[in-house]
């Protein structure tokens, strides 16, 4: 259970992998910040992502491969642990969250969540108006735009189409490997993350 708030709190929910850890790390603890852990990806819904067509197996291998050689850092501190629509739904009513952050999460929110009416946001490190969805750096890299923006945006029943309320950029280099790209892309979006969290009263703002 999480201490109880003052006012309503944000809610960040955080990716179970290392650059997640990442940002934990990096991250200063506030009042009326709860922290959760997205464990909702499966084997299962992997496969339905490659049979769909929606990713593919070389870019499961790259990403899978450049997680694989990140740095570790240690497993930052959390309050809870998401599976499901359902659990995420529960912790927005039960810890009065006034808005949602996600990053890295894997979990594709419902109609029912949104309909809370609690704003939810998303950071998609790339440029959601020209490669949002799965695999956007190596999109990127193909189609030669090399200038890019981590983005905060509203999530809504489209994945990646809700507007866009932040950014931070960065230049991906056609020079360097995959895996150097999408590190860049990744921290961009961890300093998007601490920027956008540092302060309650602008992120609040911000979808108003």
């Amino acid at each position: 259970m999480c201490a109880a708030q003052s006012g309503p709190a944000t809610l960040l929910v955080v990716g179970d992998d290392k650059i997640s850890n990442e940002l934990l790390n990096k991250l200063e603890r506030r009042d009326g910040l709860i922290i959760a852990r997205d464990r909702s990806m499966s084997v299962r819904r992997v496969i339905r992502l490659l049979r769909s067509g929606a990713l593919r197996l070389s870019d499961l291998v790259k990403m899978s491969w450049c997680e694989l050689r990140r740095p570790s850092f240690e497993a930052g501190q959390t309050d809870a642990v998401i599976m499901s629509n359902e659990d995420l739904l529960q912790m927005i009513q039960r810890e009065r969250v006034g808005h949602v952050v996600l990053f890295r999460a894997g979990l594709i929110v419902n109609r029912k969540v949104l309909a809370l009416g609690v704003p939810i946001l998303n950071i998609h490190c790339a440029s959601i108006a020209t490669h949002g969805g799965l695999a956007s750096i190596r999109r990127a890299l193909e189609d030669g735009t090399l200038n890019q923006s981590a983005t905060l945006h509203r999530v809504t029943e489209r994945i990646d189409a809700g507007e866009m309320l932040a950014e931070e950029p960065f230049v991906l280099d056609s020079t360097r490997s995959y895996c150097w790209n999408e590190n860049t892309a990744y921290q961009a979006g961890i300093r998007l993350a601490l920027r956008i969290l540092a302060d309650r009263a602008a992120l609040g703002a911000l979808h108003e």
